[in-house]
């Protein structure tokens, strides 16, 4: 039982015969420095000079935002059929037409021909018989 305990007194150990030994660190890479790290330093230093003018990456920024947040609405909330189908339309029918209007002997036919002469003729193409208005241009107030 001795060959155990090699320290007779039983309680904490002294303080000057533990050795102290410093944790191992590790380095810690952050997850932006594994993104960085794949990424090409000609885009880095494209991203820092379009990124350095403000005047332009605001609004590119907040348009390519608006454009994002408007896909991403319109992929959520956008219309769904839903497992419906458009109704089925039918085919619509040819018309039938009907042929009982009665055959016009030449004498008729040429009566109405001589009457659409007349109306031709009788129009007033360049509308005389119409007259402007007459306009009191004396305004008293």
């Amino acid at each position: 039982m001795s060959d155990q305990n090699t320290n007779p007194t039983p309680g904490p150990i002294p303080p000057t015969m533990v050795a102290v030994v410093p944790p191992v660190q590790t380095p810690k890479i952050s997850l932006m420095a594994k993104i960085s790290s794949k990424i090409p330093p000609k885009m880095k230093e494209a991203f820092n000079k379009f990124y350095s003018n403000k005047k332009i990456f605001w609004p590119v920024s907040i348009v390519f935002g608006i454009l994002f947040l408007t896909i991403l609405v319109g992929l959520l909330f956008g219309s769904r059929n839903n497992g419906q189908t458009a109704p089925k339309k039918s085919p619509t029918p040819t018309p039938q037409v009907q042929e009982n209007a009665p055959e016009m002997s030449r004498g008729s036919t040429e009566t109405k021909l001589n009457q659409l002469k007349n109306q031709i003729n009788g129009l007033d193409f360049s509308q005389s018989r119409l007259k402007p208005p007459s306009i009191d241009f004396k305004v008293s107030f």
